[in-house]
């Protein structure tokens, strides 16, 4: 008797597909093939990063822009473009500090999924993340 098994996660699927590129592929590759195939590992990565934090940083980012717009809206692509409306035609306040923490919070998490290490290159004790002002 054969004992089902459900098929593979996407998230099993990239990590097989990276250890096969990393340790069974590249190696035996030239430099400029090698080079190419560090790119496809690291569009694994981030493919990886979208399958797990995506659905998380979509519900903070939906929240957030439910709380500036006043609205339980649902779809982000809508929320976000309500948004840009409302800037674009004076009904939001450019110095609503909800809408500066949100567009920086934004773009840390989309970097967190496509270049995480370039946000740990950038972190310097001497900034505020928090805030658009330098500390001195």
């Amino acid at each position: 008797m054969a004992i089902y098994e459900a098929p593979p996660s996407a998230e099993q699927i990239v990590d097989v597909l990276e250890y096969f590129l990393q340790h069974d592929v590249s190696p035996e590759l030239g430099a400029r093939k090698q080079f190419r195939c560090r790119v496809a590992l690291n569009l694994l990565g981030i493919l990886r990063r979208e399958l797990t934090q995506r659905d998380a940083v979509t519900r903070q980012q939906r929240a957030r822009l439910q709380d500036i717009l006043g609205t339980d809206e649902h779809e982000l692509s809508r929320l976000n473009k309500e948004l840009a409306n409302q800037i674009r035609f004076g009904k939001v306040e450019l110095d609503d500090e909800r809408i500066a923490q949100h567009v920086r919070l934004a773009q840390r998490e989309h970097l967190s999924i496509s270049n995480p290490k370039w946000l740990d290159e950038q972190a310097d004790p001497s900034l505020d993340l928090g805030s658009s002002k330098r500390k001195d």
